[in-house]
């Protein structure tokens, strides 16, 4: 398997990407050349700060080998720009020789594989397939584990013993063990895999352990998962502004819900509060929202304005003014730079649009009196609307390196004389 960080091969076309693998031995004797188009979704490719950073485009990739060590070049090109290439090197280190046990692969799913839903597992192992993931999150709406592992009993004249699965806390100390499969004198190799519940964990950071016991010999492999808090209301003490808000949210229908509350991640504090909103389901995500917007998103609020009000009013405003083309599609407004900030930050207290300066590409500055004080800069260097923000003063957005040489002169010149910004034009 191979992930990487969809911003990336951002800017193809079509969101568009180039993927290639190189394998090569000991030897340096080639073993695979392989190249391929690939394509994600266009909402992947367009978010950008810490949102995007939690996202991942997988690819997975099959060779045969003996034992060694092989070299593994992987390339990235978002389609259309050879220029912005990303290339990597990495060992990779075969089983040796008598090993009894491959590594263990944890999912959300695993069932045999139907020919025509080949596309819904990463892994594919015979007929059995893997909704695997880089990193597993399971809750109370989700609660279930899948895992696989093989074992491999060509030195063995049988296979005889049983395979256990010990889901261990974060400090070693040992949750809850479950038998696997009984192996009695079973000839060759076989994969053991399956799902168990994790219904009732509390939140944290757990691994299961599984196993393999064949006579004297005990051979183990771990992976690690986390458990997310549920944020399902609690049935008593719910005052009648949270059973208001439960009603609202209730009325929603799942097309209205998702229109209207994806853009909430823009407002999670923590990375693992959006992957918990995004694994729900409609009913989990409806309760996820009552508890937030009466308990957590007033930290949002000022002069009284309650949180919901608030959020519904930018996401109404970021919806009419901020979409954007993105290939083929329309971008959703809260998916583009400028939504975001608006999303996060409301409305600036100051903004300086320049969609036609006397040099190109168009630019707006946006700035607000909130904190320390932010200053971001917007620049549509397709000329077609596409504005991407290229400099802040806000440590939670990246600024690239070369951002002097993206913008255009008259932009610089504005930031340093209005809003203290102190550069030069490359």
């Amino acid at each position: 398997m191979v992930q990487f960080d969809p911003h990336i091969a951002a800017g193809g076309e079509e969101c568009a990407y180039l993927m290639g693998i190189e394998v090569r031995d000991s030897l340096d004797t080639p073993i695979l050349q392989d190249d391929w188009r690939g394509v994600m979704s266009c909402d992947s490719a367009g978010v950008s700060g810490e949102s995007q950073r939690e996202q991942r485009v997988v690819e997975t990739f099959q060779f045969a080998v003996t034992a060694g060590i092989y070299s593994v070049v992987v390339s990235v090109e978002p389609a259309g720009r050879p220029e912005a290439k990303t290339q990597g090197e990495y060992d990779l280190v075969s089983l040796s020789p008598g090993t009894l046990v491959s590594d263990l692969i944890l999912g959300r799913d695993v069932g045999i594989v139907d020919t025509a839903e080949i596309a819904g597992w990463t892994v594919r192992k015979g007929q059995v397939g893997v909704a695997a993931d880089p990193y597993i999150v399971c809750d109370a709406s989700r609660p279930t584990l899948a895992y696989y592992v093989e074992l491999y009993g060509e030195s063995l004249d049988t296979l005889n013993g049983v395979v256990e699965g010990i889901i261990r806390k974060a400090d070693g100390g040992e949750v809850v063990r479950s038998r696997f499969a009984d192996l009695e004198g079973e000839p060759g190799s076989r994969p053991v895999a399956g799902s168990l519940s994790v219904a009732g964990l509390p939140p944290g950071e757990y691994a299961l352990e599984v196993q393999i016991q064949l006579g004297d010999t005990v051979v183990t492999r771990s992976r690690g998962f986390h458990m997310a808090a549920s944020f399902e209301l609690a049935t008593a003490g719910v005052d009648a502004a949270s059973d208001e808000l439960a009603r609202y949210f209730s009325d929603l229908s799942d097309e209205e819900l998702a229109e209207l509350f994806d853009a909430v991640e823009i407002w999670l504090a923590t990375a693992q509060e959006r992957k918990t909103y995004k694994g729900l389901p409609p009913d989990g995500k409806r309760r996820f929202l009552a508890y937030y917007f009466e308990k957590v998103a007033p930290q949002f609020v000022t002069g009284g304005e309650p949180a919901l009000d608030m959020y519904l009013e930018r996401i109404e405003y970021v919806r009419e003014a901020y979409g954007e083309r993105a290939g083929r599609e329309q971008q959703a407004g809260w998916r583009t730079d400028r939504g975001r900030i608006y999303m996060l930050r409301g409305r600036p207290t100051e903004r300086r649009e320049r969609p036609f300066p006397s040099e190109p590409p168009p630019y707006e500055i946006w700035s607000y009196n909130v904190g320390p004080g932010y200053v971001y800069l917007f620049v549509d260097q397709t000329r077609f609307g596409n504005y991407r923000l290229i400099y802040s003063t806000d440590p939670r957005e990246p600024t690239p390196p070369n951002w002097e040489s993206l913008a255009n002169r008259a932009a610089i010149e504005e930031m340093n004389r209005y809003f203290g910004i102190r550069t030069q034009y490359r």
